[in-house]
C-alpha cells in the first residue's frame, strides 16, 4: 500500500489531479483482486474447486427475502468480492408458504421451479414433495467447523427470522406505555390499533414459545376484543407503524428502519422468539455451484457482517449485529426442525381459520 500512495504522489506531480484519480482508481482494482485472490487462497479445497464453474453459472436465482433492488446489487458485490468471482443475485419474495404450495403442486405435473434456492424456514411442503437437495453441508463445502447453528438436514441456517417481535411507533407511544409481554396484544388500551400481518404463522411461534393454550387464548381474545387489523404482508405492518397508522405491530423487525432515524423501536419482550432461515437448494438447480458458494459466504464473519449491513438481518450469535444487541439479557426461544415439519403445518391451518384468512 505504501507503494501505490508513494506513486500516485508521483503521478499528481506529473500529470495532475485528474490523472491521479485514474490511476487511483485502477490501484483501487488491482488492490481489490488481490484482496479476493487472497481470499479464495484460504478457502477449503472443496470450495476451491467449485470456483470455475460457479464462475460459468454466474447467478444464483433466489426466492425468499424481500429486498430492494439496489440491496441485492450489494449482496451480489459483496459475494463477488469474497470469492473473487461475479455472482449475480436474481431475488424475490412473498409469501413462502404460499410460494412452496404453488412450487409443490407445479412438481406434481413435472414443472420446473424455476429457482436455484429457496431461503425460508418454511420447507415442510417443498420437503414432501421432494424439492430440496439433501446436503451435508460440512462435508460439501470442506469446512468441518461450520456452524450450522442447528441441524436442519438439509439447509444452512444463515439468519434468524423473529416473526414475533411487537415494534411500535416512539412518537404514538409514551415510555410508560411501552408493551412488556405478549399480554399486550389483548390489552383494551390498544384495541384497533395494532397491526398485525395476514400470515398464521407468528401466531404459531407463540404456540411453540408459550404453548398452545396460551397461543390460542391470545389469538381467540385479539380476533374477538381487538378489532382486528390485518395487513397483507409484514412490509406493510412495519411501514404503516412507521407512518403512525398503527402505534403497535406484530410480526416484523425494524432493524434497518432503526439505523436510519425511523421513529420505531422493537419492545423488550421476552422470550425472543427465533426461527433459523434456511438456505435450501433446490433439486432441479441449474446453478448449484454458485448456490453452494451462497449459502457458505452467508454463515463466514464476512456474509454476516455483510447481510447485517445490508438487511439488518444476521443469525443471533453473529456478535456486532443488530440482533445480537438486541438479544442481550433476554431469554432466547429457538424455533426447531421438529416444530416445523410436524406442528407448523396444523397450528397455521388452525390459525389461518381463527384469524378468517384462509
Amino acid at each position: 500500500m505504501s507503494d501505490q500512495v508513494t506513486l500516485r504522489a508521483s503521478i499528481l506531480a506529473f500529470c495532475g489531479q485528474s490523472c491521479a484519480r485514474i490511476v487511483t482508481t485502477i490501484l483501487l482494482v488491482v488492490g481489490f483482486g488481490q484482496m479476493a485472490l487472497a481470499q479464495s487462497a484460504s478457502l477449503p479445497e472443496q470450495l476451491r474447486a467449485l470456483l470455475p464453474a460457479a464462475r460459468a453459472e454466474g447467478e444464483v436465482r433466489v426466492f425468499g427475502m424481500t429486498l430492494s433492488p439496489p440491496q441485492i446489487r450489494a449482496l451480489s458485490d459483496a459475494i463477488a468480492g469474497f470469492y473473487g468471482i461475479p455472482i449475480t443475485l436474481r431475488m424475490s419474495g412473498g409469501s413462502h408458504v404460499a410460494k412452496a404450495a404453488e412450487m409443490a403442486l407445479a412438481a406434481r405435473s413435472g414443472a420446473p421451479t424455476g429457482f436455484d434456492v429457496f431461503w425460508t424456514a418454511n420447507t415442510p411442503a417443498l420437503i414432501e414433495a421432494k424439492l430440496l437437495k439433501e446436503i451435508d453441508w460440512r462435508r460439501q463445502t470442506g469446512d468441518s467447523n461450520l456452524n450450522q447453528d442447528s441441524d436442519h438436514r438439509r439447509g444452512i441456517a444463515s439468519h434468524h427470522d423473529d416473526l414475533t417481535l411487537v415494534t411500535y411507533n416512539k412518537d404514538m407511544v409514551k415510555p410508560a406505555d411501552v408493551p412488556a409481554s405478549y399480554d399486550v396484544l389483548v390489552d383494551p388500551k390498544w384495541k384497533g390499533r395494532i397491526a398485525v400481518p395476514r400470515d398464521p404463522t407468528p401466531w404459531a411461534y407463540l404456540a411453540a414459545a408459550l404453548g398452545e393454550k396460551q397461543a390460542d387464548t391470545l389469538l381467540q381474545r385479539y380476533v374477538a376484543e381487538m378489532q382486528p387489523r390485518i395487513l397483507p404482508r409484514v412490509p406493510e405492518v412495519r411501514a404503516q407503524v412507521i407512518a403512525g397508522q398503527f402505534p403497535l405491530g406484530l410480526g416484523t423487525d425494524a432493524f434497518l428502519e432503526i439505523r436510519n432515524g425511523a421513529p420505531i423501536e422493537h419492545a423488550p419482550i421476552s422470550p425472543v422468539i427465533l426461527s433459523p432461515q434456511l438456505v435450501n437448494i433446490l433439486i432441479d438447480a441449474k446453478n448449484t455451484n454458485a448456490a453452494t458458494l451462497f449459502g457458505y459466504w452467508l454463515v463466514t464473519p464476512a456474509g454476516q457482517q455483510a447481510l447485517s449491513r445490508i438487511t439488518g438481518r444476521s443469525l443471533v450469535g453473529s456478535e456486532g449485529t443488530e440482533l445480537h444487541k438486541f438479544a442481550q439479557g433476554k431469554k432466547i426461544f429457538f424455533i426447531d426442525a421438529d416444530f416445523l415439519s410436524k406442528d407448523l403445518p396444523r397450528l397455521s391451518a388452525r390459525y389461518a381459520d381463527m384469524l378468517g384468512i384462509r
